[in-house]
């Protein structure tokens, strides 16, 4: 993985489209829990729990469609989310 991020700036995007996020219609979150209950019936994950990987969900694909980090692949984008505090 490169090194030279700054997390700082993955940190305020995050939050950036946490805050957007959160005024968008409920359906939004409400169809990708549904969509998480029907592919894995027997995961029992928490409200809060399905709304952090809603969001992670949402982080990966908002940083792959900004130029700037449109070099980062998925996976390097997880190591990044694992070192910022994602808040719910």
């Amino acid at each position: 993985m490169r090194n030279s991020f700054n997390f700082s700036t993955f940190q305020s995007e995050y939050d950036k489209l946490v805050r957007k996020l959160r005024y968008r219609h409920p359906s939004y979150f409400d169809v990708f829990k549904y969509y998480q209950k029907e592919m894995f019936p027997d995961d029992m994950r928490t409200e809060t729990e399905l709304r952090r990987d809603y969001f992670r969900m949402a982080f990966k694909v908002e940083i792959r469609q900004n130029p700037e980090y449109s070099f980062l692949t998925y996976d390097e984008i997880d190591e990044v989310s694992q070192k910022i505090d994602l808040k719910v």
